[in-house]
């Protein structure tokens, strides 16, 4: 019996999963979709816009691998991950359907972003403010293209970002901000654009 029951768990990770509610990490807890991007993360049919999938606040040790967060037109998604004050990671994730972001890292957060595809998004693509993040291997592709957002990334003048190998593809005009204040050279010279 304990053979059955263990491939039948075997079995049930493998399989697409659908999760829908916000997702709150704890302190030192990571959760890994085994089979990468085969675990989804919708909020609820009566979610708004303003909603937040998943939430990472005042915890350290917190990571994330693996997911899929997605909005669209049945399942509304405000931000697809929020850090609030928190030493987190995000490996291997995509966000696509965010409304008004897809990441925001705020408050005094140590985070990590690595390996993950932000894309479609009609929101901005990253928030960072007052935040030291390290945002690396990462694609970031059509992005902020509602007429509502005026840039697909904001950078805060308090946060202190590093980015390294990321790929920036089709980024609008004025996606990295105003040329005179520094713009794509803010990035890092080793990201392509």
């Amino acid at each position: 019996f304990a053979l059955v029951q263990w491939l039948y768990l075997v079995a049930i990770e493998r399989l697409p999963i659908a999760y829908r509610e916000t997702l709150t990490l704890k302190d030192n807890v990571r959760i890994v979709s085994r089979l990468p991007r085969a675990a989804t993360i919708r909020l609820s049919g009566t979610a708004s816009e303003g909603d937040v999938a998943v939430v990472v606040a005042g915890v350290a040790g917190a990571e994330l691998t693996g997911f899929r967060i997605v909005g669209d037109a049945a399942t509304p998604l405000g931000t697809g991950v929020l850090i609030r004050g928190s030493q987190a990671s995000l490996v291997d994730i995509e966000v696509t359907g965010a409304v008004h972001a897809a990441i925001v890292i705020d408050g005094t957060s140590f985070a990590t972003s690595l390996a993950s595809d932000i894309h479609d998004n009609p929101g901005v693509a990253l928030t960072i403010r007052s935040a030291s993040p390290r945002i690396a291997h990462n694609v970031f592709m059509r992005n902020g293209t509602s007429e509502r957002i005026h840039r697909s990334f904001i950078i805060d003048e308090g946060a202190d970002p590093h980015f390294t190998g990321n790929i920036f593809e089709d980024p609008r005009r004025d996606a990295l901000g105003d040329p005179s204040g520094g713009g794509p050279e803010r990035f890092g010279g080793d990201n392509w654009f």
